[in-house]
């Protein structure tokens, strides 16, 4: 038995052809020719997004093209017989299409449901539910879906809403499909027989059965998850505002994605979804690859490179390094002098652009240890500081007693830190309605804020250098 790849195997089966082939067709011939083996669940799913990636990531660099949806060829043969690529002048190959990004196992469960379900049903229903958007005086309350099906929807899109929500066990709400029926029917997970019933695809069931399979490789890719979990692993621990930047360049080299608002709101999504899949975990504001993301971004690179292989390494290496670098000031910070702990707070609101910082005297202070200033829109403020270097959680009375001397210095806000935690009922009543509100920030969150400003840390730059073949092309073609 040969041990081609699924992409030699492709290939092969094509040049043998000599005309293009569904990947169902491809599929079939590779397998009984002995030309590749694959353990995989859906080996249909496997060819078709093997074929789809390397055109997704390669564009014109690409063997194959799609001529048609689901259908492939090479590339050399373009223009032969009147062979055109599908879609080509419309941006081929066109990537991040799906709005309102749903989690995976949210979109799964629905895919499950609405197999065997009429299609003309399921537009009925959201035609129905969408219908009533009711007005800004008079808003629709969507969030109870036992309640809201019975009040406004009968006969079969009552039904449908109620197989749904409860099929589902109560994670996709009927009113908030659009994310996942664009998914869905994006990228061929169900098909609609002629019966008009829809049915799932073997793409389908692959996402379904496999959490690591090919139809969810294939959409990390295609949906540009695979770039978001890169950047988070390369720049992390970082903020949704440094992995904004990026993200935007490359929305814009690959898909239609232009405004500002929804670029950000396609990136948050995804980042949801990473989260939610443990790709990524959060500490405070800021976001980090986790062991099962390094693995997983080692596992969709494009052909497992050495290159890709050595980055992902350097990768490895650089969150080992952070980590170590936070449990280090984690250590220094419990062990500070309470005076010099203060006198590092003053520091750290200084490179925030707090002005007029000071630390106040030792005693009398009535639990403030810093004033400072700060710019809010065209207002400047004052702010109080109490600092606790302690590992204890800061209950609800400290809190209590930093709201009740904000008069003492005509502050309108405060804020508590410190290198412990806050128990549950300090958090509930930080922002509560009607009392100056107080921010309140742990160990994690001050570690994350010294990282960003780099106070107690020095940052050494290292160029990792990568071929930028689009250079060669562009001299190529014009030498002169």
């Amino acid at each position: 038995m040969s041990n081609l790849s699924l992409k030699e195997g492709a290939r092969s089966v094509l040049e043998a052809a000599g005309e293009p082939l569904s990947y169902k067709e491809i599929t079939r011939r590779a397998l009984d020719q002995g030309l590749v083996a694959t353990e995989g669940k859906t080996p249909e799913a496997s060819f078709n997004a093997q074929m789809s990636v390397d055109i997704t990531r390669k564009r014109d660099e690409s063997i194959f093209i799609r001529t048609a949806p689901g259908v492939f060829g090479l590339r050399e043969w373009l223009g032969r017989d009147g062979i055109e690529a599908y879609s080509a002048g419309k941006g081929e190959a066109r990537r991040i299409r799906i709005p309102f990004f749903p989690v995976y196992e949210k979109a799964a469960r629905l895919l499950g449901v609405l197999a065997g379900v009429s299609r003309e049903d399921f537009l009925a229903l959201n035609s129905e539910v969408y219908g009533q958007t009711g007005t800004p005086q008079d808003q629709v309350d969507w969030t109870d879906p036992d309640a809201w099906i019975v009040d406004r929807l009968e006969g079969r899109s009552a039904q449908l809403a109620r197989s749904i929500w409860e099929g589902t066990a109560r994670l996709v709400n009927p009113r908030h499909l659009t994310g996942s029926w664009r998914l869905i029917t994006n990228y061929e997970l169900l098909e609609v027989d002629s019966a008009g019933v829809l049915n799932l695809t073997e793409k389908g069931r692959s996402f379904i059965e496999e959490p690591s399979g090919p139809a969810v490789q294939e959409l990390d890719v295609e949906e540009g998850l695979d770039r978001i979990l890169g950047l988070v692993a390369e720049l992390g621990p970082a903020g949704r505002a440094e992995l904004l930047p990026p993200f935007t360049k490359f929305a814009r080299e690959v898909s239609n994605v232009r405004a500002d608002s929804t670029t950000k709101s396609f990136l948050w999504a995804r980042l949801r979804n990473l989260l939610e899949r443990g790709l990524v975990e959060r500490t405070g504001r800021s976001y980090s690859a986790t062991e099962d993301g390094l693995a997983w971004l080692a596992q969709i690179g494009d052909e497992h490179t050495t290159e890709k292989r050595q980055e992902n390494d350097i990768l490895h290496l650089v969150r080992e390094r952070r980590k170590q670098v936070r449990e280090d000031l984690a250590g220094r910070l419990s062990t500070m002098d309470p005076f010099a702990f203060e006198g590092l707070v003053k520091t750290l609101l200084e490179a925030m652009d707090y002005e007029d910082v000071e630390v106040t005297s030792k005693s009398g202070d009535g639990g403030v240890d810093v004033t400072a200033r700060i710019q809010l829109g065209i207002t400047e403020v004052i702010e109080v500081v109490q600092v606790k270097r302690h590992a204890r959680n800061i209950q609800r009375s400290v809190m209590d007693a930093l709201r009740g001397s904000l008069h003492r210095f005509g502050a309108v806000r405060g804020t508590i830190i410190t290198t412990g935690g806050f128990a549950r009922g300090t958090k509930e009543a930080a922002f509560e309605p009607g009392a100056p509100p107080i921010t309140l920030i742990d160990g994690q969150r001050l570690i994350d804020l010294m990282l960003d400003h780099d106070i107690g840390v020095s940052k050494r730059r290292v160029d990792l250098l990568e071929v930028e073949p689009s250079a060669f092309a562009t001299l190529e073609n014009d030498p002169g």
